[in-house]
């Protein structure tokens, strides 16, 4: 339930800023979005398998240690900048929740400059992507995914310095960050030529990955760049076929995306920055397909999931595609995301806060 009342807020507040037109009350509503976002982060208690190691990773200097020798040097300063001002280790939740609130209104703010309705993005986000309620799990990992997608946006802008400052940015707090990366770059590099065979790169993409055939790749790319995780290649698949099941819906409305672009969207031209996201997403769009091979690659899965959005938000706003056709993936979306926070509420998606907590450790005998 917490989690539909922030969505509602939060798309609220994103359709505000979407039609602010002074600076003046686009930083307000910027710094809100900022405060909404990092809300329900700095707040959990208990949520997830690695609340505890997160909140006793401050006063132990053990453990903050191992950030520092993993080279994520930026986690490690944020607990040491808690601890030198006596602050409650609660905060390394707190201040984790800004840094990625900030990092996501900046993607909407990216997305507004672009012209797309960031309502409508911020919705997706929410609904489609996860990354909001997995990042309550993983701390440094999301602050490192959100860099990797503020890194692609700037990247399809041109705007390379941006993206070097943030590229860092992102190495510094998740190791993980620089595979991903490597994953990227040549997408970036011939975006171009991927969009002019957008449907092709998707196909091959659907077949590749669906066969496992670059397991063979990512152990050598993990061993060589990633040696941190070289230890998860031994262990077997654990995601359920309900969890692939879930992913594998959005291939028809890829579909139907695929018949709209050539239908409508290649005769009108789409800006280069259009063209460098769909890019990014016809190569990594099936990557869920190797789940079904090794269960940990949920973690770079992620760097990806934000782009799985893009195809839904063109098809939702096209207006050539009839209405009931858009209701139908609307309430589709809608239908498989509210049980997953309410119903059937799991791990990352079961919140519970330390005013909750808090409230019953008072509760009398």
């Amino acid at each position: 339930m917490y989690f539909l009342i922030f969505s509602v807020f939060l798309i609220f507040y994103a359709k505000t800023y979407e039609i602010s037109s002074d600076r003046f009350s686009s930083l307000i509503l910027f710094l809100l979005l900022v405060s909404l976002y990092s809300f329900l982060p700095a707040l959990q208690y208990e949520v997830g398998t690695d609340y505890n190691s997160y909140y006793q990773s401050v006063y132990k200097d053990s453990k903050s240690s191992v950030f520092f020798n993993k080279g994520e040097f930026l986690f490690h300063y944020l607990i040491e900048f808690i601890e030198a001002l006596s602050l409650h280790q609660q905060f390394i939740f707190v201040f984790s929740g800004i840094i990625q609130g900030a990092l996501f209104v900046n993607i909407l703010r990216v997305f507004r400059r672009q012209g797309y309705s960031i309502s409508l993005i911020a919705f997706l986000f929410i609904v489609v992507t996860g990354i909001y309620h997995n990042q309550l799990n993983g701390l440094r990992n999301y602050i490192a995914i959100l860099s990797f997608v503020n890194l692609c946006l700037y990247s399809a802008e041109n705007k390379y310095i941006k993206s070097i400052i943030i590229a860092i940015f992102g190495a510094l707090f998740h190791q993980s960050f620089l595979l991903a990366v490597i994953c990227t770059l040549p997408i970036i590099l011939f975006k171009h030529k991927i969009y002019k065979n957008i449907f092709l790169v998707y196909l091959l993409s659907f077949l590749v990955f669906a066969s496992g055939t670059p397991m063979l790749i990512l152990e050598n790319l993990i061993n060589i760049f990633a040696p941190f995780y070289a230890h998860y290649l031994n262990y077997e698949s654990s995601v359920s076929a309900l969890n692939i099941a879930t992913r594998a819906i959005y291939v028809p409305i890829a579909l139907v995306f695929f018949w709209y672009f050539y239908k409508v969207l290649k005769k009108k031209g789409l800006s280069d920055f259009d063209k460098a996201i769909l890019s990014i997403w016809a190569v990594s769009a099936n990557l869920f397909f190797l789940l079904i091979y090794w269960g940990p690659f949920f973690r770079l899965i992620g760097y990806f999931s934000f782009f799985s959005i893009v195809p839904i938000y063109f098809v939702l706003r096209s207006k050539e595609i009839n209405k009931e056709m858009r209701y139908i993936i609307l309430l589709l979306l809608i239908a498989s995301y509210i049980p997953k926070v309410t119903f059937f509420a799991e791990g990352e998606y079961s919140y519970s806060s330390i005013i909750q907590s808090s409230l019953k450790s008072h509760d009398p005998p």
